[in-house]
């Protein structure tokens, strides 16, 4: 017959337990792992390489180089994406409330305008299976933004070419300077 252990031998127990614990991670933590050995890039093709000459990763790159071959430039990184880069991510123009935000792969500055663009791509998959449409909203002469139809309580006119005062400013100093 097992007898079932009395409380301080239980509290024995569990302090043998969480010190074996801590030792095997304290010895875990000890082991150094292997450094690793910066590998150098070749002075003439621009691939890294751990054997070889100081400066050229193969007799070939040395001979080329010899020849004529003119020392390899890496590729301007800011050339290589069609997006503005930013410090951790790129700077996208967000699809529901149009402001610039840097992405971390998400196409929405924040998650009430990715439900608010999910609710209106579902909508007009509804309206487009039924035949309709939702009318697109006029756009701006300046920004390419919508100009509402409502600006403090009052309709705005169809004769209405801009967005705001600031963008129909901007368009008459452009005009007044061009012309």
């Amino acid at each position: 017959m097992r007898r079932t252990p009395c409380r301080r031998e239980a509290v024995m127990l569990s302090d043998q337990v969480s010190r074996l614990a801590a030792a095997i991670v304290a010895e875990r933590l000890a082991k150094q792992r292997p450094e690793r050995v910066e590998s150098r890039s070749c002075f003439a093709c621009g691939r890294s390489f751990s054997r070889g000459d100081e400066r050229f990763c193969s007799m070939r790159c040395r001979a080329a180089f010899d020849a004529g071959l003119p020392a390899f430039k890496s590729p301007n990184q800011d050339g290589l994406y069609s997006l503005p880069v930013g410090p951790s991510g790129f700077y996208v123009e967000c699809p529901q409330c149009r402001t610039r935000f840097e992405s971390h792969g998400m196409r929405c500055c924040s998650p009430e305008c990715e439900r608010t663009l999910n609710k209106r791509q579902e909508m007009e998959a509804e309206l487009a299976a039924v035949g309709m449409r939702i009318s697109s909203k006029r756009k701006c002469g300046w920004c390419g933004g919508d100009i509402p139809n409502w600006r403090k309580g009052r309709r705005v006119s169809k004769a209405t070419k801009f967005c705001s005062p600031r963008c129909k400013e901007k368009h008459r100093r452009k005009c007044r300077s061009e012309c």
